[in-house]
């Protein structure tokens, strides 16, 4: 099977049922959030799962990014900034 963007999402909502055209789906909710609220039960569920999802993957990213920024200034100290003389 070859991997498309929408690959991991659709798996996820392949099994809810979706009755809405998954392209569709995406370009409402990149417009507004609150096209959750006009979808069925169980794909709204399958949808907030799917953002919880990001969110965690989106905070592992950034604060990996971030612990690595501080191990590197940590490695790369220069000294005081005070003028000596």
């Amino acid at each position: 099977m070859r991997l498309t963007r929408y690959a991991y999402s659709f798996e996820k909502l392949r099994g809810v049922g979706l009755t809405v055209v998954f392209p569709q789906l995406v370009e409402k909710l990149r417009k507004s959030i609150f096209a959750l609220k006009k979808l069925p039960l169980e794909t709204e569920l399958a949808v907030r799962a799917l953002y919880g999802d990001a969110l965690r993957i989106a905070f592992a990213a950034s604060s990996g990014f971030a612990l690595m920024a501080f191990i590197l200034s940590w490695a790369h100290r220069t000294g005081s900034l005070q003028r000596k003389g």
